[in-house]
Parts: C-alpha cells; structure tokens; sequence
C-alpha cells in the first residue's frame, strides 16, 4: 500500500531527515559538500527550506563526489542508496541518494515517471583559465547533452530538434539510444580538467535561472570557497555552504533577496507517497541492479 503526501512540511521533513543522514556521512568520512541551487537560497533567506520547495540540492567536488557515491551506492543502512551511472540507464549526468521508503511521480516528456524522494548530488569539476578554452568545453558539453536528451527521447521546442535541424538527423544513427554512452562520454569529458589542480570551478548539470544575471561561461566559484566552507542554519541544523553565497545565488538568480509573486510560489514536482515495507524492498532491489558490464 501507498500514501500520497499531501502536506509540503511532511516532504520537507522527510528530506531533513534524509540531509541529516548524508551530512552524517560527509562528516564521518571527512567529505566536503555545500547546499546547491534552491536549498542554499532558502538557508540564505529564510534559514531553511524556501516555504514551498519540496526538494533539496548540494554539490561536491568531483574526488568526494565519487567517494561518496562508492559508500552508498550499494545501499546505506535500510532505507537510503545512492543511484548514479552504474544503474542501468540511468540518465543524469549527477546522482541521486534516494529514501526508498517513498516514491515520486513527474511528469516528464508527457509521461508518468517513477523515481524516489531524493537529494540531487552536483559534481564540481575544473575550470580551464582561458576564457575561450571555457567557451569552447561549454560548447562540446552542449553537444552531448543535446545527445543525452534524445537518448532519453526527451522532445523539446527548440529549432534543433524539428526535421530541419540536424539533431533530428543525427539521432538516426545506431548508438543515439545508448544512454549509458552519453553519460559516460559527458562523464569522461568534465573530468578532462581535475578539481584539485583548478582555481575555478563549476558544476556544468545546471543552468542558472536568470539569463540576464549571467552567462553560462561566468558560473564559476574559487575552488577555496568550498574548502574554506561555513556551517549556515537550517531548519534548526546546520548544513555546509560555500563561502561567498551572496555572489554565487546573485548569478544564479539575480535578485534572489526578494521572492517571486504569490503564484509562482508552489512546488515543482509531482506527486509523493511514501510505500509499505514490502514495495520498499522491491522497489530497492530494482534500483540498485546495475549493468553487468558496470566498472
């Protein structure tokens, strides 16, 4: 049996309690993470979670990211595991530690997905120095993810993907559907520039939310500011952000002090509902199968 979650403070609960696990394992193993994107404008603004966000988002630089994603992506303790490229199509280029006691349903692509209540986890990887070597990596990172999202037969607006473009076209070829291929070719390509030897870096997942604030080349943040991070409140606890949030959050969202009007103020996911024990273990088991070919 399910229950549909209806109340956004039981959500916000439950990814607290799912924060506090993976802060938990951050600290014992001596890993470095800052919040992300909307969680760290709702530490910044309203010292926890933004009133009706119901997801939470952090960011690692590369080397803890992969030791992370080693600790848990068989599973940690009864309820959590950590999905990433070595489950069988999963098509993220970040991974996602997941409470298996619940489930998520989104509309993606015209279609019901099934996922997990989750924490998406952000790698953070170097930046080349040179302002046109950064033009140019963003231009070949585009590229792949253009193939990801016909891999995982997204259907978009843009030009690019009608008759006349030649996305269209390419998709024909043999391999176009080969979601592991994309992830691991976008994988191998970002790592080209390691995080420990960069002065920059970024996490090239995302884009930021105001065009105008930014360009996609300028999302960058001193390596030193996550190593040099703060303990911020949230919720009561307190989480890891990096330093210098106001400058971060002001490119990623220009005015980001002031909330959005009252009807742009709702949550961005479907439904949630959390499982009976025995759903959980099948659900679990089915999650964390992966490709016999995996490394």
């Amino acid at each position: 049996m399910k229950r549909e979650i209806t109340d956004v403070c039981e959500i916000q609960r439950l990814l607290l309690d799912m924060m506090d696990v993976f802060h938990a394992i951050c600290e014992e193993h001596g890993l470095i993470y800052s919040l992300h994107a909307g969680s760290l404008l709702g530490a910044m603004r309203h010292q926890g979670f933004i009133p009706w966000d119901d997801d939470m988002d952090v960011m690692m630089p590369r080397p803890d990211f992969e030791k992370f994603v080693a600790l848990t992506r068989d599973g940690y303790g009864s309820k959590y595991v950590t999905l990433y490229t070595h489950v069988r199509d999963f098509a993220y280029t970040f991974a996602k530690f997941c409470d298996m006691t619940s489930l998520r349903e989104e509309l993606i692509n015209r279609k019901i997905v099934e996922m997990q209540l989750n924490i998406d986890i952000f790698p953070l990887d170097g930046l080349p120095n040179n302002s046109r070597v950064q033009a140019k990596r963003w231009r070949v990172i585009k590229i792949i993810r253009h193939f990801l999202r016909f891999a995982k037969h997204e259907r978009r607006r843009d030009p690019i993907y009608t008759k006349e473009g030649v996305y269209y076209w390419l998709k024909k070829l043999p391999l176009a559907s080969n979601v592991r291929l994309y992830t691991k070719l976008y994988e191998w390509y970002v790592k080209r520039i390691p995080y420990a030897s960069s002065e920059h870096v970024r996490e090239y997942s995302t884009i930021p939310c105001d065009k105008r604030a930014t360009s996609r080349y300028q999302m960058q943040t001193r390596r030193s500011e996550f190593e040099d991070r703060v303990l911020v409140p949230f919720e009561g606890r307190h989480y890891w952000a990096l330093q210098n949030a106001d400058h971060f959050l002001t490119l990623w969202f220009g005015d980001w002090r002031t909330p959005p009007p009252p009807e742009e103020q709702i949550a961005k996911h479907g439904a949630i509902y959390t499982l009976h024990s025995n759903e959980m273990t099948a659900e679990m088991s089915a999650n964390v199968e992966s490709d016999s070919n995996a490394g």
